[in-house]
């Protein structure tokens, strides 16, 4: 009877330790103080796409200040905020796979323990505060997950830069050197536990983005005034293949926007004006880039598109085919093919060419 009674008692005790997992064992956990009261925001924002990841949020109830939260992407390294509710004071820290950290202290005052990276992440803003602390720290730990952390916020700084150097080339001056060229180099010197590690999809993304880089500047050589437009087909919203090469016989422009992109959106009217004046001499082939199928249609639909609108994809990708930088971006081509005007940005100088060239 007692071994039915001890076996009955060890049921229960797993049931209930699966019930209830212990708090130590989650990835984030802690005690936190002066937190002001019991209901803790946790916010976490996902390292890849660089800046672009959607954030998601849970609200945690503490018990006498502790708690212990799983994100719900547990193998992907995500940045987090704890966010005691009705404050605007918050811990910060990094969530890396099979590095479990424990949080003390107040807002103002925590450690962050158990996790060799977030040590140094909870110091990012003192010891790597400039450009030449961060560039030393990855050039002497190429085998450090933080190294790629840290890399990838100065590739991201740098691209942000680049835009605006094409975007608004007067403010050109105002903005820091380009290290493009430097940044480049130093990926190449990032060793295989960080491309294998817990960082590894960080690492892929910027691998990859090098790899179009590469073709985007080869690509580049041939997409110019006067050159030939390289031929492609995509699908537009009846799920029909659309053929460049096919609309030979009228001018074309080529839009590249998203449904994402303010200055896109904000031109669709005088677009569509401009359509409707030389639709007789021209057609408009809208190439939605770095969209979902589901938000194209919805923006075509909301911003009544009349022309023709196809999604551009990976295979082919036409942004890339076109060397596209910046959005919108409009490629003028003549009834035989070739490219005649390339603007970028939504310019006056666009509508103003139409004119001449219809005129």
């Amino acid at each position: 009877m007692k071994r039915y009674a001890l076996i009955l008692v060890l049921s229960l005790a797993v049931w209930c330790s699966a019930c209830h997992p212990a708090r130590e064992t989650a990835p984030i956990s802690g005690t936190l103080t002066d937190a002001g009261n019991d209901t803790l925001i946790v916010t976490c924002y996902p390292l890849v796409p660089p800046g672009e990841g959607v954030a998601h949020s849970d609200t945690l109830v503490m018990h006498d200040g502790t708690f212990a939260y799983t994100p719900a992407a547990d193998t992907l390294p995500q940045e987090v905020t704890l966010t005691p509710k009705g404050t605007e004071r918050y811990y910060a820290l990094m969530f890396v796979p099979g590095q479990p950290v424990r949080v003390s202290g107040s807002p103002d005052d925590y450690r962050l323990e158990g996790s060799t990276f977030n040590t140094l992440y909870q110091q990012r803003d003192t010891l790597f505060r400039t450009y030449s602390q961060r560039r030393q720290y990855i050039e002497a730990h190429p085998d450090s997950d933080l190294s790629l952390y840290l890399l990838s916020q100065l590739l991201e700084q740098a691209a942000g830069h680049a835009y605006l150097r094409r975007a608004f080339p007067t403010y050109a001056a105002t903005l820091p050197p380009d290290h493009s060229a430097e940044l480049a180099a130093l990926f190449k010197t990032l060793g295989r536990p960080v491309q294998d590690g817990a960082f590894a999809p960080l690492y892929r993304y910027w691998d990859e983005a090098f790899r179009r880089s590469r073709i985007l500047q080869e690509n580049r050589k041939s997409i110019a005034e006067g050159r030939p437009a390289p031929d492609f087909t995509l699908t537009d919203l009846q799920g029909r293949p659309v053929t460049l090469s096919a609309l030979r016989g009228k001018h074309v422009v080529l839009d590249f926007w998203g449904s994402w992109c303010g200055p896109c959106l904000d031109g669709m009217p005088r677009m569509k004006e401009y359509y409707a004046r030389y639709h007789d001499r021209l057609e408009i082939v809208g190439i939605a880039c770095r969209d979902t199928e589901e938000r194209w249609r919805q923006a075509v639909a909301q911003n009544r598109l009349p022309w023709t609108n196809v999604l551009n994809t990976d295979d082919p990708d036409v942004g890339l085919l076109y060397a596209v930088q910046s959005y919108p971006t409009k490629i003028v081509i003549d009834p035989a093919g070739k490219i005649l005007k390339i603007t970028t940005g939504e310019r006056p100088t666009f509508y103003e060419y139409l004119d001449t060239l219809f005129n």
